[in-house]
């Protein structure tokens, strides 16, 4: 929501608001885009799936914020370096 006027009214201050939209909302009702360009945007718009869209800026940002601890290998002894690895058969 974007503040559209503050008015004094005795000692408090009323704030007007205007009604809330999307800043994609807000950039179309400019009227400043060439006809191209909002056709694309529109598309664009239409086409993305916003939930997954957050989902996947929520994962990325809980990888920045939590990193996993890094678990390393318990080492190995002689005996199991020798043998071969065995190969699973289906």
């Amino acid at each position: 929501m974007h503040l559209i006027e503050k008015t004094p009214d005795g000692t408090r201050i009323r704030h007007r608001w205007d009604d809330a939209q999307t800043p994609f909302a807000r950039l179309l009702a400019t009227n400043t885009l060439e006809p191209a360009k909002r056709e694309r945007l529109e598309r664009l718009y239409a086409e993305t799936s916003h939930r997954a869209l957050r989902r996947t800026i929520q994962n990325g940002l809980r990888a920045l914020l939590y990193p996993r601890p890094i678990v390393l290998a318990p080492p190995t002894t002689p005996t199991e370096e020798a043998a071969p690895a065995q190969v699973a058969s289906y």
